[in-house]
């Protein structure tokens, strides 16, 4: 192993370390939110096998359930096992996001900058909003979807760059793990189209190679349409274009949420009527044009920063767009997103000369500092079901739904204490 490489898997093991003990003391909470609906509750069908809980909890996913399944045998339903899983499947998001930055640091850039890569990384690692996405073990299909979705452009671009054909089968073997996951990777084929033609590599082999992508995205499809399951517009979603209106200004709050994780909760009241004089609304609107015409404009001075904008908007495209659910805001649809935000930064930090190094270093330290801090706030906010309950809503409105709403978590709590 050479010095750089040495450096690389320290600079990696020093990641993880940290990642591990900001996220120790969710290892021994209890299942909470929809863990009890799809877990706990949902244990008759885990007894009777694979097919019968991937039948009857989420057919849509069954890489996911096939782990559920798994730790289930291994544990029954004691959450240790269920968390360590889940912060394993964390880690290797990681991994796969610092090898990401060190093979376009390597190959793109002709450097090996470590300390730029690590801290991009860790932005995102110790990011509190990403906690919904592990501690909350239903939500490990976020994990895996962003595993099979980052693996894939990982080795789609080693592929290009290197020509092995090896890294375009594992591509593809990602990019099916990720969809049968959880299928909100549903738009990477476009975001591969996009790095095509950023690094100007648009060509007819290429666009062949990408064709095969597009084809495994119709399994989601297809399923929907001929099973009907998981229809949002019968479970009292707003119309389509509603929901893409309210989205604009939602979205806004993920990119406040990024830079202030604050206050964060499992479900967010959010106004759902649509007013066409609503100034915030058209300020949103105005406010994603700039952006994205920001990212045209920076096409030639910041390529990379130019792609993140660009992918980090395709990225929102499944759920935060033209296809609505019930839901307005949750706090896990952020979790690749917030992985573009931080490629983002990778890519701005490169143009940065670091003049003053020493007050580089403490900003960088003090912003990590913070969010860790926050982080491990949030672990032990939300480390039992009561505790997440009783969180939740304190931050909601007291309507009618909302109480309902608190009632049934009251009496799911007192069965399972």
């Amino acid at each position: 192993m050479t010095l750089k490489q040495n450096k690389s898997a320290l600079a990696f093991g020093i990641i993880t370390l940290i990642t591990i003990l900001s996220y120790w003391h969710a290892l021994f909470g209890e299942f909470i939110g929809d863990d009890y609906l799809r877990i706990v509750e949902a244990e008759y069908w885990l007894k009777q096998g694979y097919s019968f809980a991937l039948n009857n909890i989420l057919p849509d996913r069954p890489i996911l359930m096939a782990t559920i399944w798994g730790n289930y045998l291994l544990g029954g339903l004691n959450p240790i096992g269920y968390k360590i899983f889940s912060l394993a499947l964390f880690l290797a998001v990681g991994f796969l996001f610092f090898q990401l930055l060190l093979f376009i640091e390597v190959h793109h850039l002709k450097k090996k900058r470590i300390g730029i890569i690590s801290f991009c990384t860790l932005l995102f690692m110790l990011q509190p909003v990403n906690s919904q996405a592990i501690i909350s073990i239903i939500q490990r299909g976020v994990l895996l979807a962003a595993l099979g979705g980052l693996g894939s452009f990982l080795f789609f671009i080693k592929h290009l760059e290197l020509q092995k054909r090896e890294y375009y089968l594992y591509s593809l073997l990602f990019y099916t793990l990720g969809i049968l996951s959880k299928p909100i990777i549903i738009t990477f084929p476009v975001m591969f189209l996009l790095y095509l033609i950023f690094m100007k590599k648009l060509n007819t082999e290429n666009i062949k190679k990408i064709s095969l992508f597009f084809l495994i995205s119709l399994i989601p499809v297809i399923f929907y349409l001929f099973s009907g399951f998981n229809n949002q517009a019968a479970i009292g979603a707003l119309p389509w274009y509603k929901y893409f209106l309210l989205q604009t200004k939602v979205i806004f709050i993920y990119f406040k949420l990024f830079f202030l994780p604050t206050n964060l909760h499992f479900f967010y009241d959010f106004d759902k009527n649509v007013n066409i004089q609503d100034v915030f609304m058209w300020l949103a609107i105005l406010g994603h044009c700039l952006l994205i015409f920001s990212g045209f404009k920076l096409f030639k001075s910041l390529k990379l920063v130019s792609f993140g904008i660009m992918a980090m908007y395709i990225s929102f495209l499944p759920e935060s767009s033209f296809f609505p659910i019930k839901h307005i805001v949750f706090e896990h649809r952020t979790f690749i997103p917030y992985l573009l935000i931080c490629f983002i930064f990778y890519g701005l930090l490169q143009h940065y000369d670091f003049k003053y190094k020493k007050i580089s270093l403490s900003i960088s330290i003090l912003c990590l500092l913070f969010l860790g801090g926050q982080l491990i706030k949030r672990t032990h906010e939300i480390d039992s079901l009561e505790k997440c309950t009783i969180n939740t809503f304190s931050y909601r409105k007291p309507t009618r739904e909302n109480k309902m709403v608190l009632l049934n978590d009251i009496y799911v709590t007192g069965n399972n204490t």
